[in-house]
């Protein structure tokens, strides 16, 4: 029986699929001898985890004439899988630098937000209650975290010590990591919930009128009044030609008391 030869549909080595989230890489490198392939893709990926392309190239295993000559002629001609493998190794950075940071603010936290009670036992002696420090054995690890241990080498029970780090501080570096003392921040955030815009184009005019009269009180701390105002409308297209000092469209002076806001004037 003929051996079966080996194709890509029989073969059981499986090819990793190509990650195309950042885009497609454009034309792969391909090295002139098939034993500098593996050598020119390490080179490649060297220089897009910042390494410059000499020191790329040497540490990828070619000669210093290849790294001198030729190591920027490749990065240039295919630059599109150079941006490529850039935006990955960018990725994969930043997820590992919003773990890192997130276990540096949790530590902050066990230390700032540590509780006294979490390390009192209460022990019941007939009618009376005994307070006392919970010792280092019972404490769980991340108890462990807001203290610092005190004492020296001793085979006593009690030679070991404890006292809180300094908690203040913590709080108060959590709070600034989180930008909780940011004025700016506290400054947007107080103008989003003061700001305020409303449609009033669809608003009757006498609801328009009453608002602007409460509007006037408060503004000049006056009570309110049973005088009702009488407040002019005013309408487009209506005197255009009207002249200073008249009602657009009806040729009154509205100087006149019939056409004033009738105010209420405190007593000085």
């Amino acid at each position: 029986m003929a051996k079966q030869a080996a194709t890509t549909r029989n073969k059981q080595e499986l090819v990793k699929p190509l990650d195309l989230s950042y885009g497609f890489p454009g034309e792969m490198p391909q090295a002139h001898k098939a034993g500098d392939q593996a050598k020119l893709l390490k080179f490649f990926e060297l220089h897009a985890n910042g390494m410059n392309a000499r020191a790329a190239a040497l540490k990828a295993g070619f000669t210093k004439k290849w790294a001198k000559d030729y190591s920027y002629r490749w990065l240039k001609r295919y630059r599109p899988y150079v941006n490529w493998l850039q935006a990955h190794v960018a990725q994969t950075n930043v997820r590992e630098l919003a773990i890192e940071q997130s276990d540096v603010l949790n530590q902050i936290a066990l230390i700032g937000m540590a509780n006294d009670f979490d390390y009192l036992v209460f022990e019941r002696k007939g009618a009376s209650v005994r307070v006392r420090r919970k010792r280092l054995d019972e404490l769980t690890r991340e108890q462990m975290v807001a203290i610092e241990v005190m004492g020296g080498q001793s085979t006593k029970a009690n030679a070991l010590q404890y006292k809180f780090r300094d908690r203040d501080a913590k709080l108060f570096e959590l709070g600034r990591a989180l930008g909780l003392f940011n004025e700016k921040i506290l400054m947007e955030h107080r103008h989003s919930h003061l700001h305020l815009s409303a449609d009033l184009s669809k608003v009757p005019m006498a609801e328009l009128e009453a608002m602007e009269a409460q509007f006037e009180r408060l503004l000049t701390h006056e009570e309110p009044t049973d005088a009702t105002r009488s407040v002019p409308s005013v309408r487009s297209g209506e005197g255009q030609d009207a002249g200073a000092g008249q009602a657009p469209g009806n040729g009154q002076d509205e100087r006149s008391p019939d056409n004033q806001l009738t105010r209420r004037r405190r007593t000085p």
